[in-house]
């Protein structure tokens, strides 16, 4: 089972895309669309280099190929988890879910135990414990998380995804996302773009080389020096 191109853009839209290495709500590096540096998966967010790209462009495109790359990871890791058959949306919500708290995380949280014990509405009601994260060293409630929770909650019970457009921030010099600061704005058309996997080319090859034909007829000037030998050697022979 595959995320459907509706659950990637809901995911990539909940993680925001930032073009450069930040430092996320709990001070953990991460870049592009929640790439972080906990996943041990390269390239490692904090060893990239600090600030906005010069490139928008190829950073915008090496955060779709990061997040298209890794996202196998979470799939396999929710159906490792859960083992009854799921609806398409439901497994959507599920990644989403995966894909922000981890593997380790959802393999055994209770959105897992539910499911597997046949109670998709408890399931979908425990989506919503999942609202907190360490900040200072204490596990406290964060409105982002908390948000997030309910608009996975509603794509698993009812199958609806919020849709939008899906924000490219900036960082500040702090590396701190500002969320104020949109540079770009893609829409789902963009996104599906840049989720379809790259189109091989064939390599163009060059044209054969044709090695010079010793045997061809001599043109030009030793062309008439032959005329003219061939004329004496004939005056010789009368």
């Amino acid at each position: 089972m595959k995320t459907s191109i509706k659950g990637l853009i809901e995911i990539a839209r909940e993680e925001g895309l930032v073009p450069a290495p930040y430092l996320d709500a709990v001070g953990v590096w991460t870049f592009g669309i929640g790439h972080a540096a906990t996943s041990g998966l390269e390239p490692d967010p904090s060893k990239m280099a600090r600030g906005m790209p010069a490139d928008l462009d190829a950073a915008i495109a090496l955060s779709f190929k990061l997040f298209r790359d890794h996202l196998g990871v979470f799939e396999r890791g929710v159906l490792r988890a859960i083992t009854v058959p799921m609806t398409q949306a439901q497994f959507d919500a599920c990644v989403s879910l995966c894909f922000n708290i981890g593997v380790g995380g959802f393999g055994t949280s209770s959105v897992a135990r539910h499911m597997n014990a046949g109670n998709p509405s408890k399931a979908a009601d425990s989506f919503l414990l999942w609202n907190k994260g360490r900040v200072n060293g204490k596990m406290v409630r964060i409105e982002g998380l908390a948000n997030r929770r309910d608009r996975e909650k509603l794509i698993f019970e009812t199958g609806r995804y919020p849709g939008g457009t899906i924000p490219v921030m900036a960082v500040s010099a702090s590396n701190k996302p500002v969320y104020s600061r949109v540079v770009r704005q893609l829409t789902e058309a963009q996104v599906t773009a840049y989720l379809q996997p790259s189109v091989s080319r064939p390599v163009a090859r060059p044209a054969p080389v044709v090695a010079p034909d010793t045997h061809a007829p001599a043109t030009g000037f030793w062309a008439r020096i032959l005329e003219l030998l061939a004329s004496l050697i004939k005056g010789k022979r009368t």
